[in-house]
């Protein structure tokens, strides 16, 4: 199993780090906004701003990984933020659905984030 180079919970200890609406950014640095597609966050060192998914992918190398992660965090989201774990028809989503909508959800901050992933530990 491939090493956890760092934790969700580091990744967040700057507010700035935290995005909605994009699983990573370069923040702007080197003069311009670059967006990152999940595939492409892992390895690449410009990218430093992370939505709740993206974090997950940076943090976590392998798929077993990530869906442990994201189990965890969505299992957390559901039972503190219900009213976010849902889509507008009330069906359940999957865990990284779950994840997304609860970090680009209008009311969600970056202090509810960083107490999901506390409690979550990841």
């Amino acid at each position: 199993m491939s090493e956890v180079r760092n934790t969700i919970q580091s990744l967040f200890k700057k507010k700035s780090a935290w995005i909605k609406g994009s699983y990573a950014t370069n923040g702007e640095k080197g003069g311009g906004l670059l967006e990152f597609d999940a595939i492409d966050i892992p390895n690449n060192d410009d990218a430093v701003c992370f939505c709740l998914s993206g974090a997950v992918t940076k943090v976590y190398e392998n798929l077993e990984q990530q869906g442990l992660a994201e189990a965890r965090l969505a299992g957390v989201i559901r039972a503190l933020y219900p009213d976010r774990a849902r889509v507008r028809s009330n069906k359940q989503m999957g865990n990284e659905s779950v994840i997304v909508n609860f970090n680009d959800h209008k009311d969600t901050t970056i202090e509810e984030i960083r107490h999901v992933v506390k409690v979550a530990n990841v």
